[in-house]
């Protein structure tokens, strides 16, 4: 029996590397391996130029930053890979990339009216300055996506894997070399800016033309795809605006609640346990999307596609997350210094939850195919709470910040578990 089931086995297995599907993968895990791979390697010679209260204002900042991106296109740029019809593509870009300009001006006039107060709601006074950067930030990071969605589409994955390792080695090699002489907080803030503005650059000169005829532009009004794509904003966005909340607000929160250096040792510990998610998961979730899109256009089930990648992925994670739960501190002691322990012992609580998000990339990109968004917000918005509960209740009552991080870390693990299960049960149910 054994005898038979072995040549089968490996008769499967090299139709799998063969596919399409798995080169294209492991082509965008090449890029963005490479990428955060390079950002890991200049790690420790960054946590010993800066102190964990810079780290931690970079981290406010960035946590800002996330919370308002996905408010900047409507979500919309991760419809681009769905229409049939390149023209319907394009005029889906033109649509992201007005929504995106005009939110970037309208929290430039916001911060420039409000700039004091915002600063003292958020706790951001020490550093208020820095918030008049965000409009900058989020323009660039919302044309980032357009121009990427647009590329994964055409299947470019080899162009995004070289330019995000460029982008990379600069970003990282302008921290060491600016830390070296100012290691301030504006520092970073600048170069993370100015990195995705030449991620950017680099990106556009692979656009397509966004110039079209005016039958083109009636037979494909923004009403029209609005309305067709309605999903997305209706749902797809508060859902991502919410993550993004709840994902952002340690960093905010522990700064608030207990100091910047809490933050920022929250910021590397985050940043650190979400290598792998950023090296592999995503770039298998770029992948699969339109692989899912193509199954579910052809009438295809998606279930056994979406559990067999998470499954996978699982699997992949069990030992490096497993030994972060174990020798968490003394391993950030040696990689970053003594002074980030405390960021390995939040690290031992966090690998637990990341190790489940670093499996779900499937399932996220199946619940946009399957369009059942509305059930997804539904969750986030239930578990958003739930988080915000586990940090202040651990703040206020156990005044302990290791038990605001693991009963954050548990309610997250829930999260992605539910998300997970909505995207097989649906698929199911679903020809």
């Amino acid at each position: 029996m054994m005898r038979r089931a072995i040549p089968k086995l490996n008769s499967a297995a090299r139709q799998l590397m063969s596919s399409t599907l798995i080169k294209s993968i492991l082509i965008m895990v090449s890029g963005t391996a490479g990428a955060q791979a390079l950002t890991i390697a200049f790690t420790p010679l960054v946590t010993r130029l800066y102190s964990p209260e810079t780290i931690g204002e970079l981290g406010a900042f960035v946590a800002l930053l996330n919370v308002l991106l996905p408010l900047a296109a409507l979500t919309l740029p991760a419809a681009i890979v769905l229409p049939r019809r390149d023209e319907t593509a394009v005029r889906l870009m033109q649509l992201c990339l007005r929504a995106t300009y005009a939110l970037a001006l309208t929290v430039f006039i916001t911060l420039a009216l409000f700039h004091s107060a915002i600063a003292n709601i958020l706790n951001f006074s020490s550093a208020s300055g820095y918030l008049m950067l965000l409009p900058v930030a989020m323009l660039f990071a919302g044309v980032y996506q357009v121009l990427q969605q647009w590329l994964i589409r055409q299947g470019e994955f080899k162009r995004i894997a070289r330019i995000a390792i460029l982008q990379s080695f600069l970003v990282n090699g302008s921290k060491v070399g600016a830390g070296l002489f100012v290691p301030l907080a504006l520092t970073l803030i600048v170069i993370q800016t100015l990195g995705q503005a030449f991620f950017v650059l680099l990106l556009s000169r692979y656009r397509p033309s966004l110039k079209l005829s005016e039958k083109a532009r009636l037979n494909v009004g923004f009403k029209l795809l609005l309305r067709k794509f309605r999903q997305f904003p209706l749902f797809q966005m508060p859902q991502q605006a919410l993550n993004a909340v709840s994902i952002s607000l340690p960093v905010l929160l522990l700064s608030a609640l207990f100091s910047p250096a809490v933050a920022g040792w929250y910021t590397l510990s985050r940043t650190i346990m979400s290598a792998p998610s950023v090296m592999l998961g995503r770039a298998v979730g770029d992948v699969y999307y339109p692989k899912l899109a193509k199954l579910q256009h052809s009438g295809k089930s998606l279930t056994a596609t979406i559990i067999k990648g998470t499954l996978a992925l699982l699997a992949l994670g069990a030992v490096p997350f497993g030994i972060v739960v174990v020798w968490g501190p003394e391993l950030f002691s040696i990689a970053f210094g003594k002074q980030w322990q405390t960021a390995g012992e939040m690290a031992q609580w966090l690998a637990l939850w990341v190790w489940v998000m670093f499996a779900n990339p499937p399932a996220l990109k199946a619940v946009m195919v399957l369009h059942v968004q509305h059930w997804a917000l539904v969750i986030n918005m239930v578990t958003l709470t739930m988080r915000i509960g586990a940090l202040v209740l651990g703040a206020e009552i156990y005044d302990s910040m290791l038990v605001a991080i693991a009963g954050y870390s548990l309610v997250s693990l829930l999260h992605n578990l539910l998300i997970i299960s909505l995207a097989i049960i649906t698929s199911r149910r679903r020809p």
